[in-house]
């Protein structure tokens, strides 16, 4: 049954992370509920402070996690940056690496489950609904004018915190603060194909999410 049934202290890398959540999909079939969100969360949850918990170290006394996570966090100065550490049809796991004061623009999850763990630093999130109670997020026509949306909630995480958002929960914005970096993991599912992003100014428009790096390798060094 792989690392899951041996709990999350068998933790030691993020590919250790995709095997037991590509095992809980397999036996959701599908299906993800409040069990299976959970059970996600307290896996990333795990990993994020496995240091802290155990002193986890290689046989030449580095860090386990600060190494595995190295091969995947690129940052970038101009923009956050979206680093792809695996995927399959029902799910995918990036990395995202936020310089100070980087954020991401005001987003839905193209109806999408996401669910954030702080690996690094700390993070902001303002979470965002519409104003108009007769309409949804999935009635908005993109490439239109953008719906009157308002700011419902603000809240900052540390490492090993967690937060899972969808489309019924509400629409979103992450940041990094001005004085330092942050580094979160992200599991969607199903993979995000189009990015939905809402501008009061611009309209609401979608657009397909860049990767920076795949795997442990820039893009642009893979063309």
């Amino acid at each position: 049954e792989g690392l899951l049934s041996e709990g999350p202290s068998r933790i030691r890398s993020l590919l250790d992370v995709a095997d037991d959540v590509r095992e809980i999909f397999e036996k959701a079939r599908g299906t993800i509920g409040q069990v299976e969100t959970d059970k996600i969360l307290r896996l990333t949850g795990a990993y994020a402070t496995m240091n802290e918990q155990e002193g986890v170290r290689d046989k030449e006394g580095k860090l386990i996690q600060q190494e595995d996570l190295r091969r995947y966090a690129f940052f970038c100065d101009s923009h956050y940056t979206r680093n792809l550490v695996y995927a399959n049809e029902h799910f995918e796991m990036i990395i995202v690496c936020w310089d100070k004061d980087q954020s991401s623009f005001i987003h839905s999850h193209s109806g999408s489950d996401c669910w954030m763990t702080v690996l690094d630093g700390t993070i902001e999130e303002e979470l965002y609904s519409l104003v108009d109670p007769n309409i949804s997020i999935s009635d908005v026509v993109f490439g239109g004018p953008c719906p009157e949306i308002k700011r419902d909630h603000q809240a900052s995480y540390c490492t090993g915190q967690v937060l899972h958002i969808n489309d019924h929960l509400g629409l979103h914005r992450m940041k990094a603060p001005s004085t330092s970096r942050g580094i979160t993991l992200h599991i969607y599912a199903p993979p995000i194909k189009i990015a939905t992003k809402f501008d009061q100014d611009k309209g609401a428009h979608m657009e397909e999410p860049e990767l920076y790096s795949k795997y442990g390798k820039k893009v642009s060094q893979q063309e």
